[in-house]
């Protein structure tokens, strides 16, 4: 199918969305054929190929797009290592309180029965 994977923007209430056609599935009730498009922020929504069509970029605005944001973004490697870093501290954080809670918890639990039979002597 010719519209399998292409690039939409949609204008909802003066907002742009832009989203990429991801499946092609037919409707069980009508059987018409829709489009399931994941928008940029995660959402999905199913349009007809008329839709499909009438939200299509055009691809030479598509190109133009993706020459223009590839020159702006930072490389993927230097970022990594400060989020690596930012959720190693958080890990170790958590790990932390865990451990806190444990010995807390292992210093005040006791087994009901034995603490029952020892309030009876």
């Amino acid at each position: 199918d010719p519209l399998m994977g292409v690039r939409i923007r949609r204008t909802v209430d003066g907002k742009v969305f832009d989203a990429s056609v991801e499946e092609i599935e037919r409707g069980k009730i009508s059987g018409e054929r829709l489009y399931r498009v994941r928008y940029t922020d995660g959402d999905l929504e199913h349009l007809t190929a008329a839709e499909v069509e009438d939200c299509l970029i055009p691809h030479a605005v598509q190109e133009e797009e993706a020459k223009s944001s590839s020159v702006k973004r930072k490389p993927a490697a230097m970022a990594a290592p400060v989020i690596q870093e930012e959720e190693d501290e958080a890990e170790e954080a958590e790990d932390e309180v865990e451990a806190e809670d444990r010995t807390s918890a292992a210093a005040t639990k006791r087994p009901a029965a034995k603490s029952m039979q020892a309030n009876a002597e």
